[in-house]
């Protein structure tokens, strides 16, 4: 399964790429997570939550259609990658 986020009117969308086009998550339920940083929370609750979706998707998006985003639009103040860009600063 792969997920990505998309923009869909000016708002960020948790998306599962199929081949046919794109299962916008939120649009399937309002108990659905809306983006990426709701879908990693979930933990080991996602996969049994998105896999009816991606078995049985409802309506899809063309993937020419959606504006892609990156995976993550806000990493956490208190990430590795932050921590190791500090590191290697002070090391200069």
């Amino acid at each position: 399964m792969k997920l990505m986020q998309f923009l869909k009117d000016g708002e960020t969308r948790l998306g599962i790429i199929l081949e046919n086009g794109i299962v916008d998550v939120a649009a399937s339920g309002a108990d659905m997570p809306k983006n990426m940083a709701e879908a990693i929370a979930l933990g080991d609750k996602l996969i049994p939550i998105l896999t009816p979706l991606a078995e049985n998707p409802p309506k899809l998006i063309p993937e020419s259609e959606a504006v892609f985003l990156p995976p993550r639009l806000r990493p956490r103040e208190n990430s590795l990658h932050r921590s190791q860009l500090q590191t290697a600063h002070s090391r200069v």
